[in-house]
This record gives structure tokens, C-alpha cells and sequence, in this order.
């Protein structure tokens, strides 16, 4: 589900509903806090939020994906993230809801650390990249790997694996 178009009714529904032909059900909803769970619903919503989020049965598996970034400090050491932030609501409560929950943080690499990323994943996928068009589709992408592994492989099938890619193929294809 995505919270930015569900509705709460809809979140607590599908979080609600039984498993069937299986022990668990597992149900993930990408943007969490975008009007279902405190955007634009405010306390009133962070409440409900969270009273569904203690009712839920334990065969229910509710993974909640939100979307950050985080600060750094002048030293370029890690503070926290941005939105999710300790303080957070969903934050407080995550950490006061015991072995109930698992926070999982996935972070994506800074910017200056995906042409490095790029070159290895093209080695994992049995090819190779110059350092040039590494460089090349970093900054064409950014830090999002599930695009920069979908590019990776559409450029090793350009030059069909035979040849490590430059940054004209880069230019050419993506």
C-alpha cells in the first residue's frame, strides 16, 4: 500500500485481515507518514496510527518503508536521519513497543560513493565498467541502486559483456 493514497480505513483493513493458507501475512506500506499517519491528520492521526499499530494480531507482519535522508555534522560523521528522527513519534514508539518491532535502516550510498558501488556491481553481475562511465552514471542517477542495477545490466547487454562500458555507452543509453 502507499500511504500517500490509502486510506487509514485501508491500512487497518488489509493489516487486520487473517492470514490465509499461510501462518503470518505480511503487509508493507511505502510512506507511512504521508497524510495516514500524522502529514496532514496531525495528533488525532499519530493516535490512530499508533492504536492500530497496538492492535495488530502477531500474524501480521506490517513492515512500514519511509523514505530519509540524514544529517551530518561538520566532521561529515552521521547524526540522524531527517525525518525519522529519534524524537519522532513513530520513533518513541517503535522503541517503547519492545521485540515487537525491528527498525531496519538501509542506507543508500552518498553520491560521491556510487561510482565505487557501480563498479562492483558490474563486476557481480560478470562485467566491467571504466572508472569514466562509472563516474558517468552516477551522476546521471544519483544513490538509487535499484536503478543503477537495472542501468548496469542494460549497459553489459549493450556491449554484450564482451567489453567493459565507457562513458559514451553510458551517454548512448541511458
Amino acid at each position: 500500500l502507499d500511504g500517500r493514497s490509502a486510506s487509514e480505513e485501508e491500512i487497518r483493513t488489509a493489516a487486520n485481515t487473517l492470514p490465509f493458507l499461510s501462518e503470518r501475512r505480511l503487509v508493507i506500506v511505502h510512506n507511512p507518514l504521508a497524510k495516514v499517519a500524522g502529514g496532514k491528520a496531525g495528533q488525532a492521526g499519530q493516535a490512530r496510527f499508533t492504536a492500530m499499530l497496538d492492535g495488530l494480531p502477531q500474524t501480521t507482519a506490517l513492515v512500514l518503508v519511509v523514505d530519509d535522508s540524514f544529517g551530518w555534522n561538520g566532521k561529515k560523521k552521521r547524526m540522524d536521519w531527517n525525518t525519522l528522527h529519534q524524537e519522532h513519534w513513530l520513533a518513541v514508539w517503535a522503541g517503547s513497543a519492545g521485540k515487537r518491532v525491528k527498525v531496519q535502516d538501509f542506507m543508500l550510498p552518498q553520491p560521491a560513493e556510487m561510482p565505487g558501488w557501480i563498479l562492483k556491481a558490474a563486476r557481480e553481475h560478470g562485467g566491467q565498467f571504466t572508472p569514466g562511465a562509472a563516474q558517468a552514471l552516477a551522476g546521471l542517477i544519483g544513490s538509487d541502486t535499484q536503478l543503477a542495477s537495472r542501468e548496469i545490466e542494460k549497459l553489459l547487454e549493450y556491449v554484450d559483456y564482451q567489453r567493459a562500458v565507457e562513458p559514451e555507452d553510458v551517454n548512448e543509453c541511458t
